[in-house]
């Protein structure tokens, strides 16, 4: 994984599966991932523990990049205060079979 500081990176798509049992949160980013373009960022809202292999397990197998997961809780914004979540990052890409990861140049 690279050094991006995911509060700051662009979104193009935002599911909120807060409140979803395992495997809502990976269902609604299967669906959620289809409205996003190739390089964009889709973002999963979850406070499903599931949520923290699940995604990255899923990113890896169907070839999209995973950016990784912030933390809100340790956040100081008060629109985060008291919520319990995890949000993921998942960069959509076309094709990954023979490509190395997009932040290393190849």
């Amino acid at each position: 994984m690279n050094d991006i500081d995911l509060s700051t990176i662009e979104i193009g798509n935002s599911v909120d599966a807060r409140g979803s049992a395992c495997p809502g949160p990976l269902l609604e980013a299967k669906k959620g991932v289809g409205k996003v373009k190739v390089g964009e960022i889709l973002e999963i809202l979850s406070n499903d523990s599931g949520t923290r292999t699940d995604i990255p397990a899923w990113s890896k197998k169907v070839g999209h990049y995973y950016r990784g997961f912030l933390n809100p809780m340790a956040m100081t914004s008060t629109s985060y205060a008291g919520i319990n979540r995890t949000i993921a990052h998942v960069e959509r890409v076309e094709h990954l079979n023979g490509r190395e990861d997009p932040d290393s140049g190849h």
